[in-house]
Formats: structure tokens, C-alpha cells, sequence
């Protein structure tokens, strides 16, 4: 008679069955663990990549200038980006530099030297220095609890396109005391242009009073950068030489001139007129046959005529020498296209100020 033996006939072979069925668990959960553990990782690492590139951004909007409200920002789209991750992110976190975009590298800075910041870098991290690390699940079997993860994103503003700039500067009378400011402010546009646009990119500078004149026609930065420095540092008052003579104020003569141009060389990132401004529309003895009330609706015409054409207009009012709300809103209601309106009593923070202008008219990027 035959007889017929299962494995559990023999105890030997059972036992080292069971052994390595066991073994096999414990590799099998060894996978599960780099499976799902690992994939948990990637994913919450994913969320703080989200969060430091939000932050980074919020931060790089309040810039140049104000690093406390970079900060501010950075932490607050923080709180926006919460998921599976939650991550720890102090103002420590949040440090502000320049981006040079020729090296590629991010320049920290530190203490007053924040104010010229132009870019921002955020980290964000889950991890047991800040009681927040990341918990693991089947990892845990095998004494691994949790693990730090942690993301970091630096951002700034900027094109690699060319952007055609012409700076449109109030040499009246009544600015005569601030261009010493005004020519600090200038400079600080033409750097911004040079360091976040493309070296093709023209800049042009006109100066008005009653009459708009050409002090230098557009030229492409890479190639004038010195030369376009230098003619922002001769910049006089009205009445000097090379300046258009006192004359009261024409604000449309100036922006006439700088659109006529723009308009005479072609463009291939939307152009932009940069106007500087201490006052209202004047009328003057000096330029006779129109009131003041002609001269506002050639500024408005002006402006006009410059968007139709496709130009942007910012505007930055010096309030110092006129403190009026009318002469305020008149100019930021000549601001046309993308173009912003800015505004500042404190001929010191002109150069702040242009330098916002600069970084309105320019996106937003994530370069690290």
C-alpha cells in the first residue's frame, strides 16, 4: 500500500520552512517600508519644495526694500501651503541677497545691506533639531522613527528678454535740491535693468521743464552701460548746461519725448517709461500759450498715446516739494499699461523706490 507524506510529516522540514518564511516577512516588510516610507518621503518632501517656492516668491515681491515685509510675506505663504507637510519656517529661514545671473549664485546679505536685496531664499524643513521631524510608518519596525526632510527655494524678478527703458526725469526748479537724490535713484534703475534683463535691452533718458529734451538716446546696456551711468551723473537742474531751460512744468513734453524713442526703435519685451515727478503740471512766462489746466490734459494725451502704442508708464511722485493729494493722483492716474504708481515725501528713499518700479515691471522667477 502506498503511503503519502505533507511536510508537516516531517518536523525538520517544517522548522525550516517556518525560518524561511520568516526571513522572507522580514524581507518582505523590509520593501514595504523602503515602498511606502520612501514614497512618504518624496511626497512631504514635495510639499516643502511648494512651500519653499511660494515663500521664496513672497518674499522676492517685497523686494528691494523692505526686508521686514519680505519676511512677513515668506512666513505667511507658509501658512497657505500646508498639506502633508508642516514644516518650521522662521525668519531665519528667510534669507534676502543678490542673485548675480552671469555666475549663477546667490550673494547673501546681511543687516542695512538687505535693502538692496533683489532676491530671496527660503528653507523649509521638518526635522528633529525643531521638534518636527517627519514620522515614518513601517520603518518604525525596525527602529527608524523618523527623518528630517527639509527644501529650499531662492527667487528673484527678472527676464532673460530685452526690456526698452527710457528714464523720464524732472529737472524743474522745483527739484533742483533732490537731483543729487534723483541721479542715485536713476542709477539704482539702470542697475536693475543691467542685473535682471537681458544685455540687449536699450535705456534711454530724457530730461523735461517746460520742454522735453533727449539727454541720451536708447542704447543697448551690455555695450553703454558706463556711458548711460555717466550721463545720469551729469543730470543738472534746469537752466545748466545740457539742460532744458527752466521753462515750469511739462510733464506730457516729457513723456512725448521718451515715446517718440521708444516708438523709433523696435521692441521685443513690452517697453516701459519711467517718469519722475515733483509736481502738477506749470505753466511759465517762459513757455508761453498754454494753462495749466492744457498742459494736464497733455500729460493725460501723452499717456494715452504712449499705451496705444504698447508702452508701459510708471510713475514715482515726489511728494517733498509738493505734498498736495491732487498733484499725488494726478500723477499715479498717468500711470498706463503693466506700469504702477509710486510714491515717496523722503528724496532719500527715491532710489528704494525706482527699484520697486524696476521689479514691478519685471515677473517674478524661481532660479534655484
Amino acid at each position: 500500500m502506498k503511503r503519502f507524506f505533507t511536510l508537516s510529516d516531517n518536523p525538520r522540514r517544517s522548522g525550516a520552512v517556518a525560518v524561511m518564511v520568516g526571513a522572507s516577512l522580514v524581507v518582505l516588510l523590509g520593501f514595504a517600508a523602503l515602498t511606502i516610507d520612501v514614497g512618504y518621503i518624496y511626497a512631504v518632501r514635495a510639499d516643502l519644495q511648494n512651500t519653499a517656492d511660494a515663500a521664496s516668491l513672497a518674499a522676492a515681491s517685497a523686494l528691494p526694500g523692505d526686508p521686514v515685509e519680505a519676511r512677513r510675506r515668506a512666513l505667511e505663504y507658509v501658512g497657505r501651503q500646508y498639506n502633508m507637510a508642516r514644516p518650521d519656517v522662521r525668519d531665519s529661514d528667510v534669507v534676502l541677497g543678490r542673485w548675480d545671473k552671469d555666475a549663477e549664485k546667490f550673494i547673501v546679505l546681511n543687516g542695512s545691506d538687505e535693502f538692496s536685496a533683489d532676491a530671496a531664499r527660503v528653507t523649509a524643513q521638518m526635522s528633529e533639531e525643531r521638534n518636527n521631524p517627519l514620522g515614518l510608518f513601517i520603518a518604525g519596525i525596525f527602529g527608524k522613527q523618523h527623518t528630517d526632510v527639509s527644501a529650499s527655494a531662492t527667487a528673484t524678478f527678472g527676464t532673460g528678454e530685452p526690456w526698452n527703458v527710457v528714464i523720464v526725469q524732472d529737472v524743474t526748479g522745483s527739484f533742483r535740491n533732490e537731483i543729487d537724490e534723483a541721479k542715485l535713484a536713476n542709477q539704482a534703475l539702470l542697475d536693475c535693468i543691467h542685473d535682471h534683463t537681458s544685455g540687449d535691452s536699450l535705456v534711454g533718458l530724457v530730461a523735461f521743464t517746460g520742454f522735453g529734451m533727449t539727454l541720451t538716446m536708447p542704447e543697448r546696456i551690455e555695450d553703454s552701460y558706463a556711458s548711460l551711468s555717466q550721463s545720469i551723473s551729469d543730470i543738472q537742474g534746469c537752466g545748466q548746461p545740457g539742460m532744458p531751460k527752466c521753462s515750469g512744468t511739462n510733464i506730457g513734453a516729457g513723456i512725448d519725448q521718451a515715446a517718440n524713442l521708444m516708438q523709433s526703435f523696435g521692441t521685443k519685451y513690452p517697453p516701459a517709461i519711467m517718469l519722475v515727478s515733483d509736481g502738477m503740471p506749470n505753466s511759465s512766462r517762459s513757455n508761453p500759450g498754454y494753462t495749466n489746466s492744457d498742459l494736464e490734459k497733455w500729460a493725460v494725451s501723452a499717456a494715452d498715446n504712449a499705451d496705444a502704442a504698447g508702452i508701459s508708464v510708471f510713475t514715482l511722485f515726489y511728494g517733498g516739494n509738493d505734498t498736495s493729494q491732487t498733484a499725488a493722483d494726478f500723477l499715479s492716474g498717468l500711470a498706463r499699461g503693466s506700469g504702477t504708481a509710486h510714491y515717496t515725501l523722503d528724496p532719500n528713499e527715491l532710489s528704494n523706490a525706482l527699484g520697486e518700479m524696476c521689479r514691478q515691471g519685471l515677473p517674478l522667477q524661481l532660479v534655484e
